[in-house]
């Protein structure tokens, strides 16, 4: 019998958010991090001058991060220990095996307060019309439990047909706000279960299932060819071979996605291919990946046109970003629209019989 691992992503997941809590601003610390860094300082000290303003456990954090330096563990480890994400952390390292790691912070500390900055326009495009929604909600039930069952009583009396039918139409007008609450708990228990039951396959079941859908389809490949065409890029302007770069990437534990698509780029590249040849085989990438990298290969600097190319997309992946931040809010207006459009006719509706009454 399989285990069943709720539980397991429950703990992961809860471990992760303690970890966060042990830091503040994360990514203000990384960008002073990377200052002191390149004044000079070294990485403990840097650390032991910003504790006191950003650490919530200054003396077990410095005592914890003390030991694993003198275990000979790596620095982007005392990262982890603060709960940094997996897909910033594989920058550190591979930054820190090319002694560039004061950049790399610079880089990372950037990409945070870009996300930052995303949750925080997020949550300020949603706050109203959730509020508003939640209000109509609390309206509703207010008419459905006082005002409706007035109105039966007082139409108990009279046997035309129409009134009762007018009657259960607005009943059912009134539980528009209910039907839209079980749509988005249907989905949020479907989205759960597919993490959950994602969680128990293998990295390659993994994406299979995220290609056949279109939405996360686009958004990985997106995120996919930006950080390869990132890391590749970097390790091969600082001197390594292609063989190397990929060796490095397949051989990391933080990102398993990039370690699973890295070593499939090298069985290729072993086999004689081009490295454009070889993204054509994998159906994870931006179309037009190949032909950047064939550009590339073409004029000999590989290396460079690989980080243009990572920017770029970056730019277009913030560029979704918005796109789709500016979809939400109106959607949500929309479904609230419909439900006071709904509680007014569930109002009008036995105010006009109300009127034929009398």
């Amino acid at each position: 019998m399989v285990e069943f691992s709720a539980p397991l992503i429950y703990s992961e997941w809860r471990t992760r958010q303690r970890s966060k809590k042990r830091l503040k601003q994360p990514n203000a610390f990384l960008g002073k991090l990377a200052k002191l860094l390149s004044e000079g300082y070294t990485f403990y000290d840097s650390l032991h001058m910003l504790a006191p303003h950003h650490m919530t456990n200054e003396e077990i954090s410095l005592a914890h991060i003390k030991n694993l330096l003198k275990e000979g563990h790596p620095m982007t480890t005392v990262f982890f220990y603060f709960g940094v994400s997996s897909r910033y952390l594989l920058t550190l390292q591979l930054a820190e095996q090319r002694g560039e790691f004061h950049r790399a912070l610079e880089h990372v500390a950037a990409q945070m307060d870009r996300q930052t900055k995303n949750n925080q326009m997020m949550l300020k495009l949603l706050t109203y019309p959730f509020t508003l929604f939640f209000l109509l909600v609390f309206l509703l039930i207010g008419f459905r439990q006082f005002f409706l069952p007035q109105m039966s009583t007082m139409f108990s009396t009279t046997t035309s047909h129409k009134t009762w039918i007018e009657l259960t139409v607005s009943r059912l007008l009134l539980h528009l706000p209910d039907v839209f609450i079980v749509l988005f708990s249907m989905v949020a228990v479907a989205i759960a279960g597919a993490v959950i039951i994602g969680s128990r396959r293998d990295v390659a079941a993994q994406l299979s299932f995220v290609y056949r859908i279109y939405p996360l389809r686009l958004f990985f490949q997106l995120m996919f060819t930006k950080q390869l065409a990132e890391e590749i890029g970097t390790l091969l302007t600082s001197g390594l071979s292609l063989q190397d770069a990929l060796t490095i990437l397949k051989q990391q534990t933080y990102q398993p996605y990039i370690r699973y698509l890295a070593t499939h780029l090298y069985t290729f590249i072993l086999r004689g291919q081009l490295l454009s040849e070889a993204v054509k085989e994998v159906p994870y990438f931006q179309r037009d990946f190949a032909s950047c990298i064939m550009h590339g290969e073409r004029g000999g600097n590989l290396g460079r046109e690989l980080i243009m190319y990572g920017e770029l997309i970056a730019t277009k992946q913030q560029q979704l970003v918005n796109r789709l931040l500016g979809i939400v809010q109106p959607l949500f207006f929309c479904l609230i629209a419909v439900c006071i459009l709904g509680a007014y006719l569930a109002i009008l509706l036995p105010m006009y019989q109300m009127i034929d009454f009398v």
